[in-house]
């Protein structure tokens, strides 16, 4: 029986990502507080990003409204702590529990929906859970809820649980790429109708896929909680996270692995940046984003990729 070969720039890439992990494990040790909290929040959107960026590109499936479980999955972590004085693991899995089965009640209507419908009904649905946590006020309502300093995590063990998340996250989206649901979903991407014609069952997959993403962004919403100690109806359900998520993938490349990264560092220290200056971050992110799509699709780590040949979806 033949070994399993590996293209060599894997093994390249496999190499490189096993010398970053180890050197980003030792950074707490060694980084002073700015410089972890960055971090913290660059692996929350590889975390949430890669997702976005997957079911996008590969599934055709344009969902406008990440910050609908990403805020989700922070109210659940708040609540569970706060009123049931459960641990944060045990809230981080129910963050990402409850996530899933909202998505799996929201995929009966919403994935009946094809192209833009399903992008302004993906917007609908966030509008209509902000307009709903905004007037319940077991979470607070408008005024929103805050994490006591009691029950907030350490800097240091909340960077390693977000890059626990952001290497998790990322695992997955390279193992389902490589799966049969993946090749699925790419079908389902190119043509619907012809991988329905196939077999595929076209609803499933994409259901599946739906799901899959929603679990990333509700742990990705608990981190977040950790993170800031507060949310409200207005910022957890912001559309400007939208704008975020969009940038990050299409600005690092859209359809890649590395893509969401490398966004997401840019994010980071472009917020960083501008910071000080009302709206000027999200001006930017927008003007970046119609640059990109119209002059450079591939994104920034895309034409990188192409240049020095490294496959797809790398």
């Amino acid at each position: 029986m033949k070994g399993v070969t590996m293209h060599p720039k894997i093994r390249r890439i496999l190499l490189v990502l096993v010398i970053t992990i180890a050197l980003l494990s030792v950074i707490p040790s060694i980084a002073g507080k700015t410089v972890l909290m960055d971090l913290v929040l660059i692996l929350f959107y590889i975390a949430a990003a890669q997702w976005w960026n997957f079911m996008s590109f590969h599934a055709s499936m344009v969902f406008l409204a990440p910050q609908m479980f990403m805020a989700i999955g922070a109210y659940t972590t708040i609540v569970s702590m706060l009123y049931y004085d459960i641990p944060f693991w045990g809230a981080f899995l129910l963050s990402g529990g409850i996530s899933v089965l909202i998505a799996a009640g929201l995929s009966v209507p919403l994935l009946r929906m094809k192209g833009m419908y399903f992008a302004i009904g993906s917007i609908i649905a966030g509008e209509l859970f902000s307009k709903l946590f905004s007037v319940w006020d077991y979470v607070g309502g408008g005024a929103g809820m805050t994490l006591p300093s009691r029950l907030s995590l350490p800097l240091p063990v909340l960077y390693y649980w977000a890059l626990s998340l952001a290497l998790i996250s990322t695992i997955a989206v390279y193992i389902v790429y490589r799966s049969k649901i993946g090749y699925a979903l790419r079908a389902i991407g190119s043509d619907e109708l012809a991988a329905t014609e196939f077999g595929i069952n076209a609803f499933t997959f994409r259901a599946l896929c739906f799901i899959l993403s929603a679990l990333f962004l509700g742990f990705s919403g608990s981190i977040y909680i950790q993170y800031t100690s507060y949310i409200d109806p207005f910022v957890g359900f912001s559309v400007l996270w939208s704008i975020t998520v969009i940038f990050i993938s299409f600005v690092g490349a859209h359809g890649r692995i590395f893509g969401p990264i490398l966004g997401s560092i840019i994010s980071v220290q472009l917020t960083s940046f501008t910071t000080g200056f009302a709206g000027l971050t999200q001006l930017i992110q927008g003007i970046a984003i119609l640059i990109i799509v119209f002059l450079f699709p591939d994104g920034i780590w895309g034409w990188i990729s192409k240049k020095l040949k490294i496959p797809v979806p790398f």
